[in-house]
């Protein structure tokens, strides 16, 4: 199954956004079934100030763009049960 999304989000006006604190979190994560791939985007896309989110089931990769952290992205996968690491890690 190959699974590839990219999605913007935005609750606020794209002006308001401060570009200097945009960040690109890269994570590795178990994407085996399409429960696991609808659960990891309801979690991301509970995060504050995301702007976008891609799953690449292909290769296990979720990338999160917005005003966020590593840590913070890795704490709402683990919240639903799943193990997060850096994608360059590997």
């Amino acid at each position: 199954m190959y699974f590839n999304e990219l999605r913007t989000i935005s609750s606020f006006p794209s002006k308001l956004i401060n570009k200097t604190s945009m960040a690109v979190v890269e994570l590795k994560v178990g994407m085996h079934c399409d429960k696991c791939i609808k659960s990891i985007k309801r979690a991301i896309k509970k995060i504050e100030d995301i702007e976008t989110y891609r799953l690449d089931t292909e290769v296990n990769k979720v990338t999160v763009t917005g005003n966020v952290t590593t840590e913070e992205v890795v704490k709402v996968l683990h919240k639903i049960g799943k193990t997060a690491t850096s994608w360059s890690e590997d």
